[in-house]
């Protein structure tokens, strides 16, 4: 399953309506989520009439600004419409070909500092009334992560900053970090005036982390608007794991009869080596899943980091000790004291021991 959103800054325009059906088609993705479409009643009808072989639909933007949709493939999906309004909409999504049902949100966060807050909660009410732990949300959020996802101009508010962040951990979501880059957004300047920022993302519920999925999202190198596509590709690859380990078996089973064939060897070869890869690709991916689960914890993860530190030192730690004598130490400079002797008189009998042996 493919699922890809941009952020296309207009679609009324009829040249931006040809490059946007030939990207369109380009992408071969099962579902397109679409902000800033500025489309609204009839030209979002005419936009589907253009795009005639798919499905869709459509925000109203507000006058010339905004405007969400949400486009698919009628032959393997099914998209059912829950709630929408100016910066967002809930959708369930139901995939043919993997029998997949989830809830998907497509959102176009708030420009302004005062108006994140507000959708980040009214988000999070609705999430809650659907199967948080399937969620996907994705959208152009108009926020990030960490003052490392922007380069050039203003620095962020690092409440901006936290606010989001507290969002992802009441909605217990994930980010799938790019593999081929960082930033989905540039003002298309040079040098000094050049501003880049990740406003972009896939952020999914626990469920598709536990499962048995591969999820990879790439930044699409897309002209017509200031905003990189953003693809999300998922894959259920343990199911090409197990059918890869029955063939093997097979040959395995077949070898043990009739003895090893050249087109058994060379097949085995094959197979081995696709093994291999999909096993690398495992290694790798979860390497990567580490990162983003300690990502989206933010402080749940020190806390947790802070908590095992003190197991481990109270576990670590000695609240009493017995001298040679048998007495008991219990302050902190007594016991000090008792393990000094302790290891200054076992050294000494190693040292009296050396030098018997020497004589």
């Amino acid at each position: 399953m493919k699922i890809t959103s941009w952020n296309v800054r207009g679609l009324s325009a009829p040249d931006k309506k040809h490059l946007f059906k030939r990207v369109l088609n380009k992408l071969d993705s099962d579902l397109v989520i679409l902000q800033e479409t500025k489309l609204s009643g009839e030209k979002a009808m005419e936009l589907m009439k253009y795009c005639f072989r798919w499905e869709g639909v459509f925000q109203d933007a507000q006058g010339t600004a905004g405007g969400l949709g949400l486009m698919w493939n009628p032959a393997c999906v099914e998209v059912n419409p829950i709630a929408s309004c100016n910066n967002w909409m809930a959708c369930i999504i139901h995939h043919k070909t993997t029998n997949l049902n989830f809830p998907l949100f497509n959102i176009y966060g708030p420009i302004r500092t005062e108006e994140k807050l507000k959708a980040w909660t009214e988000i999070t009410d609705q999430a809650r009334l659907l199967d948080l732990d399937k969620t996907i949300m994705v959208g152009d959020f108009n926020a990030i992560l960490d003052i490392d996802e922007k380069e050039g101009g203003l620095k962020k508010s690092t409440k901006v900053i936290d606010d989001f962040r507290d969002f992802l951990s009441n909605c217990k979501l994930i980010d799938i970090i790019p593999k081929n880059g960082q930033f989905t957004w540039t003002n298309r300047r040079l040098n000094f005036s050049k501003i880049s920022e990740r406003l972009d993302h896939f952020f999914v519920g626990d469920w598709w982390i536990r499962g048995e999925f591969f999820m990879e999202t790439n930044i699409v190198p897309q002209i017509g608007s200031d905003h990189f596509p953003l693809s999300l590709s998922i894959t259920q690859e343990l199911t090409e794991k197990t059918r890869l380990e029955e063939e093997m078996e097979t040959i395995s089973n077949r070898v043990m009869v009739d003895g090893m064939t050249n087109f058994d060897n060379e097949l085995e070869k094959k197979l081995k080596e696709q093994y291999g890869e999909i096993l690398k690709r495992e290694e790798t991916y979860w390497k990567d899943k580490s990162r983003e689960l300690w990502i989206a914890d933010g402080d749940l993860n020190t806390k947790l980091f802070h908590a095992s530190s003190k197991a481990r030192r109270a576990k670590n730690k000695i609240s009493a000790i017995k001298d040679e004598q048998g007495s008991l130490k219990t302050s902190e400079k007594e016991i000090e004291q008792a393990a000094l002797d302790y290891f200054i008189g076992l050294w000494e009998k190693r040292t009296r021991m050396t030098m018997r042996i020497s004589l």
